[in-house]
């Protein structure tokens, strides 16, 4: 029997090499919102764009899951959507934008939302799966809606007295009404004072 030491061109594993392997990451670049202001119950539009970082590697079978973080049930994908979405592949390097449509409900409370990305992918090269999440803060106000009460008068009324109104005012919405005035107009009448 003959005993070697091979000292060069020795590696573990039955010859295969070991390395480290490059996770490919998939982020959320940058996003916006299509309008100033989003109001309960109305569509808006969320435009995102996904980066993939990797200098070595293209992502594939890219799946994309948006929901409310808080599962309040108040923001869903608009009417006839889903709320996943699929890329077929993201080039090493490369930028993808995405549109995506959502609906808040009437009843919701206006404050600031997060909607949450899950992100599902492979590499291109080692197929290996990956997942990633990041967060898109919306914002989501309530329309200001008050009525008024049929005014009730209290005394009757000659030219140049004054004389006393009821007014009943109540706030609709969801929102809080604030620095509130109320004023009269019509023909021959006044108000003391605002």
């Amino acid at each position: 029997s003959i005993y070697v030491n091979v000292m060069k061109g020795y590696t573990e594993g039955g010859g295969s090499t070991p390395g480290v392997v490059s996770q490919p990451k998939l982020i959320l670049e940058k996003y916006s919102v299509g309008t100033d202001k989003i109001y309960a119950g109305e569509e808006f539009e969320v435009f995102f764009t996904l980066k993939n970082t990797s200098s070595v590697e293209a992502v594939q079978n890219i799946q994309i899951s948006i929901a409310d973080t808080a599962d309040t049930g108040k923001l869903l994908p608009a009417e006839n959507g889903s709320n996943t979405i699929y890329i077929a592949k993201i080039d090493k390097g490369e930028s993808y934008d995405v549109t995506y449509k959502m609906q808040s409900a009437a009843d919701i409370e206006p404050k600031a939302y997060k909607l949450g990305l899950t992100l599902a992918y492979e590499g291109a090269k080692n197929i290996v799966a990956y997942t990633a999440s990041d967060t898109i803060s919306v914002t989501v106000f309530q329309k200001i809606r008050l009525k008024f009460d049929a005014p009730v008068f209290y005394d009757q009324f000659f030219v140049g007295a004054s004389g006393g109104v009821y007014l009943a005012m109540y706030n609709m919405g969801r929102s809080s009404v604030y620095n509130c005035m109320v004023s009269v107009e019509g023909e021959g009448l006044q108000m003391e004072e605002t």
